[in-house]
């Protein structure tokens, strides 16, 4: 390891310190997916006392939970006793901190490799200098990135994926110039990549690999297309009824599921991403790059992977199906791909590429100039960035036309964004007549963004944001003397009151059902008044919303309690909690039946 190099891990990693670990629980849980999180480690954490198989079954409640592979869940519990402690939300908070550290120096690892992988007979001009100056860039603005940074301080198992992918990465671009140079296979390498697959599919089963094949081995081919239609272009009737055919199939497809005025504009985007993926692939149709690409990846083993990954996941998930029955994976399995596998949603490449405009702060903005740059100056990149174009191209195109549009499952994408920012901003410093006022600007970018964040996320959210979360109000109705046991929510349901009333809390439903309610029930009001009636001198702990969201029945929660017969005592409280995104304050009452 050069100085060089060691001077920018470090400097990376302070970045991270400063961003990532700084009182990573200093704010509650608040959303739903850290809070099930937290919850289920916990859970299989104390269930490992007695059973050792709690390790592969993840559970909530008793109840088998596997929305997602456990490894959060073993990195929570691993933490947890190394610090001799039950897991708590700090656990869940390092583990996504110190994914975000690794992921920023994974893609730095990845950016050096794919920058300077290229063909011996097209050498780049101080290609090592460029090549570490863009992973260091690349890095330091994913490092950075506004979404990126979230998911690396809230419990977002998303960012788990990112060492994986970046790593992978970096090793399959190792594995292509050996392909190259020697025309043999790099197994280091390429064994290297397939257990990066295996942690990638037991952070979040088959899409945590989606990413990762989309940029090594679409770069691959991307590459192989690009130089077969520089040699001989494609007929252009063919390229263009190719693409007007993807377009189409899509663009009728998605359009049944238009609801309003706007999403018409997403269908559109979404036949353009169809027909432009078309457009870059079709040269493989011919039999010689089809061949060319054959031997590249029969050196570089995308089967092997690919398949190692979802090897062993299918392994877990006969484990699990051996203990929980093969009814209860199905039915865990089906529900999960009908949540997140959703073919052509109009509005999702609209989210999507909002997000990545965003999403990783200076790195997104670099990267759009990038584009720009590319598409008026035409240079020449070395066959690594085909790499980096296909990470950010396919992998956006990907999850537009396959998912429902949200932002976090990008995460594995941004460190593709950051690298092509970091190439443009490594040529603009070595191409710029007077570099220095470009290097002290993206600098002092850096540090702003760092310090900034880094502030927001161990001081100023708790302080600005503390109603999001129930902590503060679920341990002050604990220390007035309500058991946990005593205590429910109406119409409405959050893991997180749940976690820190160390129990499960029932949320009751109406006498009626009512539009825009979700998990909650399935008990109702009128078995409560029955069960308290046979009880008169019990009083349980409620908290309701102190208004209805506009899209329910405008009758306050309080109101209806009184008229189905309950006596209802409010109770003044000296914290605050809201929900419906921080819209809808919640109320505590003590409700009986009286005598």
């Amino acid at each position: 390891m050069t100085r060089g190099t060691l001077r920018d891990i470090l400097i990376l990693t302070l970045l991270s310190a400063i961003v990532y670990f700084i009182a990573p629980a200093s704010f509650g849980l608040t959303n739903w997916q850290e809070a099930k999180r937290a919850l289920v480690a916990r859970e299989m954490y104390d269930r490992l006392k007695t059973d050792s198989g709690a390790w592969l079954v993840p559970t909530d409640g008793g109840r088998a939970y596997l929305a997602k592979p456990p490894l959060i869940y073993w990195c929570q519990v691993a933490l947890a006793k190394v610090r001799g402690a039950r897991p708590s939300e700090l656990d869940l908070r390092l583990t996504v901190a110190i994914a975000g550290w690794l992921g920023v120096l994974a893609t730095y690892w990845a950016g050096r490799r794919v920058l300077l992988l290229h063909d011996a007979e097209h050498p780049q001009p101080d290609a090592e200098r460029w090549a570490r100056r863009g992973a260091f860039w690349g890095a330091a603005m994913l490092g950075t990135g506004t979404l990126y940074v979230r998911s690396s301080r809230f419990g977002e198992l998303d960012v788990l994926l990112v060492p994986f992918t970046s790593t992978a990465v970096a090793l399959l671009a190792i594995a292509w110039k050996s392909a190259i140079e020697r025309k043999r296979t790099n197994f280091g390498a390429v064994a290297g990549a397939a257990a990066c697959a295996v942690g990638a599919a037991m952070a979040k089963g088959p899409p945590g690999v989606l990413t990762l094949g989309l940029a090594a081995y679409g770069g691959m081919a991307l590459l192989v297309a690009h130089r077969s239609r520089a040699e001989r272009a494609m007929p252009a009737a063919i390229s263009w009824l190719a693409c007007l055919a993807a377009a189409a199939v899509v663009a009728v497809s998605s359009a049944r599921q238009v609801d309003e005025r706007a999403d018409w504009v997403g269908v559109v985007m979404m036949s353009a991403m169809a027909g432009w993926t078309v457009w870059a692939l079709l040269p493989l149709v011919r039999w010689a790059a089809f061949k060319r690409l054959f031997v590249l990846f029969s050196r570089t083993h995308p089967v092997g992977v690919i398949g190692a990954g979802l090897g062993v996941l299918w392994w877990w998930t006969h484990v699990v199906a051996g203990r929980v029955g093969n009814s209860g994976l199905a039915s865990s399995v089906a529900e999960e791909i009908e949540d997140n596998l959703r073919l052509l949603v109009p509005d999702s490449p609209l989210i999507n590429l909002g997000a990545a405009a965003y999403g990783v702060a200076m790195g997104s903005a670099a990267a759009i100039i990038a584009i720009i740059w590319i598409i008026k100056d035409r240079p020449r990149f070395p066959l690594g960035m085909s790499m980096v174009f296909a990470w950010a191209g396919l992998g956006l195109v990907a999850f537009s036309l396959l998912g429902k549009g949200v932002p976090r499952y990008l995460t594995p994408v941004w460190p593709g964004i950051a690298i092509m920012g970091g190439a443009w901003v490594s040529a603009a410093i070595r191409d710029f007549r007077n570099p220095v006022p470009m290097r002290i600007g993206w600098t002092i970018g850096v540090v702003v963004l760092g310090l900034g964040q880094g502030w927001w996320y161990a001081s100023g959210l708790e302080a600005q944001e503390h109603d999001r979360s129930p902590r503060a109000m679920v341990r002050e109705i604990l220390s007035r003397g309500t058991s946990a046991g005593e205590l429910v929510t109406f119409e409405f349901s959050t893991p997180a009151i749940d976690y820190y009333a160390e129990r499960d809390v029932e949320s009751l439903l109406d006498v009626v059902e009512r539009p825009g309610i979700r998990f909650v029930g399935p008990r109702t009001l009128a078995e409560l008044k029955a069960e308290l009636e046979r009880e008169p001198s019990r009083r349980v702990t409620m908290l309701v919303r102190r208004t209805q969201p506009p899209t329910m029945d405008p009758a306050r929660a309080v109101e209806r309690l009184r008229s189905l017969g309950f006596e209802v005592e409010a109770l003044s409280m000296n914290t605050e909690f809201t929900i419906d995104n921080g819209r809808t304050p919640v109320d505590v009452v003590r409700v009986s039946v009286g005598k």
